[in-house]
């Protein structure tokens, strides 16, 4: 997920308009080895189609092999 938030004030601190295009620049890149880190404790949150796509997302990360982290702690203020 990207962009700007109603429900993140944070967010407004985004210092572009245009979401760039992270898939693209994931494209050429494997994913084994890679950590990443998910706090999934928030997906409590979001809008049940959210949470499905968010689900859908983080198991394509895992099947491109990525190493997912769930439930990392974000540091606060973030």
């Amino acid at each position: 997920m990207a962009g700007r938030s109603d429900l993140d004030p944070l967010t407004e601190e985004i210092p572009f308009d245009k979401i760039p295009d992270y898939g693209l620049s994931c494209a050429a890149t494997h994913l084994k080895g890679i950590k990443i880190g998910v706090p999934t404790s928030l997906v409590g949150k979001l809008e049940p189609e959210d949470v499905k796509f968010f689900e859908v997302a983080v198991s394509v990360l895992e099947m491109l092999g990525a190493t997912v982290i769930h439930d990392a702690l974000l540091a606060e203020g973030e």
